[in-house]
């Protein structure tokens, strides 16, 4: 909190006369629960920090006024024991490559036109979200006003570190999936339907409804949508459906009333990143951002190293791990023992620590991040029909160095060529079957 105090007091204010905080100077409801607050930085909007809850509180015995000690269960581990709860369920890196993968098939060789992709990004998402009077007491914390005064502050909304909060917006998030997708496929109709069953794209529409039979949903499609609790991804087959889709995707969110966020936080094109991966459309690739990459390597060596780091800190870079793993073709299993250093043991047993506790870094932990530096430093991206084999590709050990460039105009021969370790290389894009395409110089030229 401290780091970001001043930009949170702003945001108290704002979000009081939004009606998503209320302010009281005296104790507003009784029995109630006032949580810990903290701070989690932008990346876009570093001077307006993110206001956090800490749901996870109390973490230690609580001394009883008449000796001795007594627990009292956290708003977090009410929730999660309580078994409200169901499941929660979000869209993966691996999803969209296998999605974009049957995309770009279709695209290339059945109907010759572009996949683009666009990426949008819901404001305050948590904040969107009312919660019901009932609720109110259990979501409390005490502030100072301009005057020094002691406050309380009840949120009217979801909290950032309740609980409840993903799981809420992220079933939100699949059910605007779902009208988005069947708004889109009933526009879509009529362009299946005047297809010849006899030509290659009626063949692939038969094909998919055949499929769609058989798996019971819906598997005939030019484009895919997702949403990982606020951030959207689309991709789509074909200007034209592009355009009808955006249109489409704008209409829903205004007729909701869904705030989205500032420009900078949306983009489209056939390169655009996602949940910390980069994905070309052009290529059929994921490939994990320099940044990225070099960032995570270094917090993995640091953990082979037996170096710890803040509980928040480290559930970040879980995350990040997550998004990475299937472009590293790493198996699940990768990730045992990351999600136990956030407990006081360093095993499932321990108690969670605070956001600001360091985590306990066991042997196996170091083993396993150990792993982790070896396949980042062996790979940085992967070609999409990948996600399909269930073996991790084999390696070599040792390193090349290759160099390439482009030739587009006045060539006879568009495509790439390079050389390394005295030998040379081409690869036609006639052949490969890429002419359909206005790819750009660019594109042609990304290492």
């Amino acid at each position: 909190l401290e780091a970001g105090f001043d930009g949170i007091d702003r945001e108290v204010s704002k979000h009081a006369g939004a009606g998503h905080f209320a302010i009281h100077s005296e104790v507003p409801f009784f029995p109630m629960r006032c949580h810990g607050r903290g701070s989690a930085a932008r990346k876009l909007e570093p001077e307006r920090p993110r206001p956090t809850t800490d749901g996870g509180q109390p973490r230690r015995p609580i001394p009883s006024p008449g000796g001795g000690f007594y627990y009292l269960v956290s708003l977090n581990d009410a929730i999660t024991s309580s078994g409200a709860l169901p499941k929660e369920v979000k869209p993966r890196t691996e999803d969209k490559m296998h999605n974009d993968a049957i995309l770009l098939h279709a695209a290339r060789f059945v109907f010759h036109e572009p996949v683009y992709q666009f990426v949008d990004d819901a404001k305050n998402f948590f904040m969107q979200f009312a919660l019901a009077p009932k609720e109110f007491p259990w979501s409390n914390f005490l502030w100072v006003d301009d005057d020094g005064r002691a406050v309380f502050v009840h949120e009217r909304v979801l909290g950032f570190g309740v609980a409840a909060s993903s799981n809420i917006a992220q079933r939100f998030a699949w059910a605007l999936m779902f009208l988005l997708q069947r708004r889109f496929d009933a526009e879509e109709e009529a362009f299946w339907t005047s297809l010849d069953p006899a030509t290659p794209a009626g063949r692939w529409r038969d094909a998919r409804r055949r499929l769609s039979a058989q798996s019971g949903r819906q598997e005939c499609r030019l484009y895919s949508c997702a949403m990982y609790t606020d951030d959207v991804a689309c991709s789509v087959v074909g200007v034209d459906r592009a355009v009808r889709l955006l249109r489409l995707w704008r209409e829903l969110t205004s007729s909701i009333g869904l705030e989205m966020a500032q420009p900078a936080e949306r983009a489209i094109g056939c390169d655009l990143l996602w949940l910390g991966v980069r994905h070309n459309s052009v290529l059929g690739a994921a490939i994990i951002p320099q940044d990225k990459r070099l960032r995570a390597l270094a917090a993995a060596r640091n953990l082979s190293l037996g170096v710890s780091s803040t509980v928040a800190a480290h559930q970040e870079l879980c995350g990040l791990f997550e998004h990475l793993r299937p472009i590293l073709a790493l198996p699940r299993e990768s990730m045992h023992f990351f999600y136990d250093a956030a407990r006081s043991t360093g095993t499932r047993a321990g108690s969670l620590l605070g956001p600001g506790q360091a985590i306990v870094v066991s042997a196996d932990l170091r083993r396993h991040a150990a792993r982790w530096v070896e396949a980042l430093g062996e790979r940085s991206a992967v070609v999409y029909p990948a996600v399909f084999r269930e073996e991790r590709p084999a390696t070599a050990s040792t390193a090349f160095a290759l160099y390439s460039d482009a030739a587009k105009e006045s060539s006879a021969n568009v495509g790439l060529g390079g050389y390394f370790h005295g030998a040379w290389w081409s690869l036609s894009l006639r052949d490969a079957g890429l002419l359909t395409f206005d790819v750009s110089v660019p594109v042609l030229e990304r290492r």
